[in-house]
């Protein structure tokens, strides 16, 4: 009977079409050509190869990523949807009393892809070699000084940054 009761399961599961048998979709939060984007679309060329089904990277920028989660959150959960979050739901939960999902409820981590360092840069010849004096300098002015910053979106771990100096500096980053 447990021979009989295997054969019947192991039939059972063998009908069901194996994962997967389907193209797979990448919610992403982030603008196309960005960085972050070309390295999303290398692995996702990987995982199409590796799988042998195409990887289909769909981008959703803006809203700090949160159109991207809900596009996750309320497609099915079959796999073929997944979505590439980061460290700005973290800041975005921080910084807003009505933050529409909780990332650590809402959604289920499943790997970790990539790692990327942001650096304050200043031209070879500038006379600022450190932030701290950047910051002296901007203060010592009568105005108060605005540094330039480029963000691929409106709640982007850039974004945020960017953010974070102007409430703990008093400067202006005029993202």
């Amino acid at each position: 009977m447990t021979v009989a009761g295997s054969l019947v399961a192991a039939n059972a599961v063998t009908a069901q079409p194996l994962y997967p048998n389907r193209s797979i979709r990448i919610v992403s939060p982030l603008a196309a050509g960005s960085v972050s984007d070309i390295s999303l679309r290398v692995i996702g060329e990987r995982l199409s190869q590796h799988l042998r089904v195409p990887v289909v990277i769909e981008n959703q920028p803006g809203t700090g990523g949160v159109a991207a989660a809900r596009t996750v959150m309320n497609s099915q959960p079959d796999g073929y949807t997944v979505g590439l979050g980061g460290n700005n739901w973290a800041i975005s939960i921080s910084l807003f009393k009505n933050f529409p999902f909780d990332p650590r409820k809402d959604l289920t981590p499943i790997v970790g892809l990539v790692e990327f360092a942001y650096v304050f840069v200043t031209n070879q010849s500038s006379k600022y070699n450190a932030l701290n004096e950047v910051i002296a300098a901007g203060r010592a002015k009568a105005k108060v000084a605005a540094a330039p910053a480029g963000a691929s979106s409106s709640g982007s771990r850039i974004n945020s940054s960017a953010r974070v100096v102007d409430q703990t500096t008093d400067l202006s980053t005029a993202v």
